[in-house]
């Protein structure tokens, strides 16, 4: 591939994150709405802070990989603030 000028290629194998993704989704819905004050091993952060941490991560990544750098993408209130009325 021929690198344009300040541009650097780099060429990665492609990771399949469908099993880790999968078994992350299993987990989550092991999780109950009283589960989610639970304590992590990090004393700052509960089982719900914990998740909304990984939902922020993977829309950061999400953004990143569409280009976007900043605003519209995150959101408004944690993701587990609607955990009950998941369906």
């Amino acid at each position: 591939m021929n690198s344009a000028p300040g541009v650097i290629y780099v060429d990665m194998d492609t990771v399949d994150l469908g099993p880790a993704a999968q078994r992350l989704t299993d987990l989550f819905a092991r999780v109950g709405d009283d589960d989610l004050s639970k304590p992590t091993p990090c004393p700052a952060y509960s089982l719900g802070d914990l998740i909304d941490r990984i939902g922020g991560l993977a829309l950061t990544f999400t953004g990143a990989a569409k280009g976007i750098t900043s605003g519209g993408w995150w959101p408004a209130r944690p993701v587990w603030s609607e955990w009950g009325t998941r369906g």
